[in-house]
């Protein structure tokens, strides 16, 4: 597994996010001129395509975690099982920092949108879906800092794995 290509994915997810996330928020504002057709597709992609990336960012900063720590991950895309997945140093580290920050804590955060990038992707399928996935960015923040702190497996050495 290559970790450097993994981390690359994850900024890119968050900072494509983020982009969604400005468009939709310069859709709504009080001075926004009458939509185009054009527009329209773009504030509806953003409603509907930010959060699935969210999620997934969420999921791929769990995943590199663990890798990096164990050298394996779960197989799932459901965010609390991987968040359960991980030790409890971990599991501790990431919590602390949150409340560094004075943050939700991770653990609720992630069992609020543990089924986000599966929901989203179905949201034609009028399943209850959360509505503000900016709380998982904010964990996704935290997860990708402890990463940063990870002590790698012996195997594990950087970007030329």
């Amino acid at each position: 597994m290559n970790l450097h290509v993994l981390e690359s994915q994850i900024r890119g997810l968050r900072r494509t996010a983020d982009d969604l996330f400005t468009e939709f928020d310069r859709s709504i504002q009080p001075d926004a001129r009458p939509a185009t057709p054009d527009e329209k597709d773009r504030f509806e992609a953003s409603i509907l395509v930010m959060p699935i990336l969210r999620a997934l960012a969420a999921e791929l900063s769990l995943k590199a975690i663990s890798f990096k720590r164990s050298g394996a991950f779960e197989w799932t895309h459901d965010l609390r099982a991987l968040y359960d997945a991980l030790d409890d140093d971990i599991r501790n580290r990431i919590e602390r920092k949150a409340a560094a920050k004075w943050m939700d804590s991770i653990q609720s955060t992630l069992t609020k949108h543990k089924d986000d990038f599966v929901g989203w992707r179905y949201a034609w399928e009028d399943r209850p879906l959360n509505t503000n996935p900016n709380d998982l960015d904010e964990a996704v923040e935290i997860l990708m800092a402890l990463y940063e702190e990870v002590e790698p497996r012996a195997e594990v050495t950087g970007p030329d794995q």
